[in-house]
């Protein structure tokens, strides 16, 4: 499922930052280097002033999208292609989950709703976007290691 979700929005690799990647990615310094990321991770996912009154906390998120941008200089392609690859692994995970639940083929076919259904569309096209398919995952593997725990 992770090959077909891949698929899908491999589009999203020839565009550049749209919406809020211009605040949270490219008005940002201080995910732009090594020295500032670090201090960023103690403050505000958001930036500046409206990161204070949002008081979103994302650590994870922005370390990702500070890694990217030191990794690539900034180029709009990597933030799309780890978008991507986080929405790969959200699909097979899905499938792996739901393979311990649910019947094979029923897994499988709620694995490509998941992995092709338009709702995903701002979370793996935009750069920001990036918490949310990280927290898929992450909240996936703990329940694929749960119910992996109750079998044995």
């Amino acid at each position: 499922m992770g090959l077909v979700a891949g698929v899908v929005f491999i589009g999203a690799l020839a565009k550049g930052f749209a919406y809020d990647d211009v605040l949270v990615i490219l008005g940002d310094p201080g995910i732009q280097r090594w020295n500032g990321l670090f201090g960023r991770l103690l403050e505000p996912y958001w930036p500046g002033s409206s990161g204070q009154s949002v008081g979103a906390w994302r650590p994870v998120a922005t370390a990702v999208l500070g890694l990217t941008w030191i990794l690539s200089d900034g180029a709009p392609l990597a933030f799309h292609a780890v978008g991507i690859l986080a929405h790969m692994a959200a699909s097979a995970l899905v499938v792996l989950v739901l393979a311990r639940l649910l019947a094979p083929t029923t897994a499988a076919l709620a694995g490509l709703l998941f992995a092709v259904h338009p709702v995903h569309v701002e979370a793996v096209a935009n750069g920001v976007g990036i918490a949310e398919p990280l927290a898929a995952v992450f909240a996936l593997l703990a329940t694929l290691l749960h119910l992996a725990a109750g079998t044995s």
